[in-house]
Formats: C-alpha cells, structure tokens, sequence
C-alpha cells in the first residue's frame, strides 16, 4: 500500500516537475525572442548590406525562367496519369497562372534559404540561447535604456570604423558600450553577438544557397507535377463566383488585424518611455512661452515643469493629424480590395477567407503582420501563402509609400501650423488651465 502511495507522489512529482521544464522553456523562448527583436538591427552585417546597397536591377534572366517553367509545367500535364482529359485541357488553359504559382514558389526558396534578415534572425535566435533566462532579461532591460541604445548604435557602426568612414572618437556611443563590455555579461554578449553569430552566419549562408540549388532542381521536376494537381484540385469544376465578396472580407479583415497590431505597438511604445520628452518639443514650449501673455508665471513654471505631459499632448495631436489625414486602416482596406482580385482565383479568395479565420490561419496572418513570415509555416510555403505575403510585405508597402508622398506636404504643413507659437500656447494654456492646483 505505501509502495503504491509513494509511486503516486513519484509520478505527480514528475508531472510538476514536466510542468515546470515546459513552462521554463516557454519563458526562454519568449525572453530569446525580445532579444531577437531588440537587436537585428544593430549587426555589423545589417550595415554592412545597407553601405553595400544598390539599386534593384531588373531580373534579366526572367523570361528565360519563365519559358523554362512553362516547358517543366506542359510536360507535368501531359505526364499526370491521374488528371482527366477535361482536367489536362483545364490546366493548359490556365497555363500563365501555373507559371506564376512557380514563379512565386522559386521566390519563395530563394527568399526561405538566402534571405540575409531570416538568416541573422535564425543565427540570433540560435546563438541566443546560450545565455540563461536571467541573462536574457538583463540584457532586454539594458538595450531598453538610453546607454542600451548607444550600445547598439556603437556596434552597428562596426563596419564603418573598419572602414574607417568614422573614428573611435570619445561619444556617448562609445561610453556606454566600454562600460558595457567591460562587464562579464557584456563581455559574453561580444562574444556571442559579434564572433559566434558572423562564424554561424557564413555557415548559413553557404548551407543556404546548397539548398535553394536543391529545391530548385526539384521545383523543376517532381514540383511541377505537384502545382498542376493542386491548381486543379483547388479550382477545377468550382463556379468562377463574383470575387469582390471574398475579397472584400478578407480586407477588412487584413485592415482590422493590422491596424490593431499598429495600435497594440503603439501603446507598448508608449508603456517603454512613459516620460518621454522629445527634447525638440521643449525648445518649442520655451520659444512659445516667451510669447505667453495669458499665464502668470507661476503658471509658466507649471508648465515648464510638466513639459513631458505636454510633450505627450503633441504627440497626440501630431498622430491625429496623421490619421486624418492619412487613415492608414482605410488605405490598407481599399488596396487590398483591389490587389487580392488580382492576385486569386475566386475559389483560391475563398480558400484563403475560409483559412485565415481558423485558428491555424491566426497564427500565420499574426506572424505575417509581426514581420516574422520567415518563421517556419506551411501557409507560406504555398502558393496562396507566399502570394498572400508579397501583396502585404512588398506591395502594401510601396502603395501606402506612394499615398504618404501625395499628402506628406499637406500633413508637414498642418503640423508646422500646430507648432506655431499661437497654437502651441494655445495647447500650453488649456493644458494648465485643467491641471494647475489640481
């Protein structure tokens, strides 16, 4: 009897203790991630790329690929024993379609194994967990301060001083990363961050690019055969609907997701710096309340003393001029109403509607808008996926860019208006007229 109550208190001992381990896992992962996130883009190889950038070249090769998948696509139709005749004649007749799914998916494995951010993100998240869960939220903590800050600044300019573009002349910069590398956490953040990451690096980049020649080859092949079946499976025999009504919810819906993945980040912005004080807006109060006659000046000294309330209050003003005038939510909704149908076939909208309301498709579409698509997912390893990931990862980008040119000017000019003396003090007086003695 007490052998078999001692085993009992055995396997609930294991249970808390399996509990625990996951838990302590999930914590890592978590505190591996922020670390991830708050670092990228301070590697000497991010500037690096920057300082070697040049212009995108058109793909002179393009043609050629895509008179190749086409031959590859032609002989998987008249090869596939398991299509029927009215199918074969189905797929030639959507031939350009076909060759667009291979484009994309070639994309998609050069992008999956050479892409230089998802190769530093993985090399970061690998070599990051060679530090304890107490190390990683130290080090969260630290880059969240100003002399976090210079660090990072400090290391991303690596290449630069290699370069010898800038000296290693005394700088707030330069301060806070000696006094950081010269603590034993520093130290093995160097270590980790400069030396194991750019070894690791290279290796993944040559790994890389054997496997992207890999995939290619085998895109070609046995791949064309699979992109035939799936087109076919997905849209042959399905009524070519009207495609504005599963376009038009998945809008909304991409609109609704990113506008509150915007705001979410917004406040979280806001919670990291809450006394924030841009040191631009301070200069502006003192100008404007040179010119105050309305305050007295213990009022004045009042004001003085909260300006990074203030500050907070124009930043509030700034951010609803910029939303009315640039309603990033409505500008999101009408170009995906244009752009998914074109993009997809009506039963393909459907599919995607149907996907992206799953709890499955949450967790792609969150990913998506986190920029961490190059997490592993299946999702985006389809064609529907990865087709999905360019409309709102490249073209998004370049319509809302093209929408802020056409009304920058106007929003400069509202804003220049806000910061106007007359209008600042009128922010100034009826922000102490509701907190003075208060």
């Amino acid at each position: 009897m007490m052998k078999r109550r001692s085993g009992g208190i055995l396997a609930a001992a294991v249970a808390v203790l399996a509990v625990a381990q996951f838990v302590r896992a999930q914590d890592q992962a978590a505190a591996v991630a922020a670390l991830v996130k708050a670092t990228l883009n301070a590697h000497p190889s991010v500037t690096e790329r920057s300082m070697a950038a040049r212009p995108v070249a058109p793909n002179k090769n393009e043609a050629a690929e895509k008179t190749g998948y086409a031959n590859s696509l032609a002989a998987a139709i008249d090869g596939d024993d398991r299509l029927q005749p009215p199918q074969k004649a189905f797929a030639k007749a959507n031939a350009d379609r076909l060759v667009e799914r291979m484009s994309r998916e070639a994309l998609r494995i050069r992008e999956r194994n050479t892409d230089p951010d998802r190769l530093l993100r993985d090399s970061l998240r690998a070599r990051y967990a060679g530090f304890s869960l107490r190390e990683l939220n130290d080090l969260s903590k630290y880059f969240e301060t100003e002399d976090g800050h210079n660090t990072l600044r400090y290391l991303a300019k690596i290449p630069l001083r290699r370069k010898g573009e800038i000296s290693d002349s005394a700088s707030d910069e330069m301060t806070a990363y000696d006094r950081f590398i010269r603590t034993p956490l520093g130290t093995k953040f160097f270590d980790i961050f400069i030396t194991a990451v750019e070894k690791d690096l290279a290796a993944r980049t040559t790994a890389g690019k054997a496997k992207m020649k890999d995939e290619l080859a085998r895109l070609g092949g046995s791949g064309a055969t699979r992109i035939v079946d799936e087109f076919v499976a997905e849209n042959f025999g399905r009524p070519d609907g009207d495609k504005s009504a599963p376009a038009g919810r998945i809008a909304e819906f991409l609109a609704a997701a990113r506008n509150e993945k915007r705001k979410k980040a917004e406040a979280e912005q806001f919670e990291k710096r809450p006394d924030y004080l841009n040191r631009n807006d301070a200069d502006l109060f003192d100008a404007a309340l040179k010119e105050n006659t309305v305050l007295s000046s213990d009022e004045k000294a009042f004001a003085r003393a909260n300006y990074d309330r203030l500050s907070r209050v124009l930043a509030a003003k700034t951010t609803e001029i910029r939303d009315r005038l640039a309603p990033q939510s409505e500008w999101d909704a009408e170009f995906f109403k244009t752009a998914l149908p074109r993009a997809f076939t009506f039963a393909e909208l459907e599919n995607v509607d149907t996907f992206l309301r799953s709890a499955a498709g949450r967790e792609a579409l969150n990913r998506l808008l986190s920029f961490e698509a190059g997490e592993e997912s299946a999702f985006f390893d389809t064609y529907a996926g990865g087709r999905l990931l360019n409309i709102v990862d490249r073209e998004l980008p370049d319509f809302i860019g093209q929408k802020r040119k056409e009304i920058n000017l106007q929003i400069m000019g509202e804003i220049f208006k806000l910061v106007e003396p007359p209008a600042l003090n009128k922010l100034i007086n009826e922000f102490v007229r509701e907190n003075y003695k208060k």
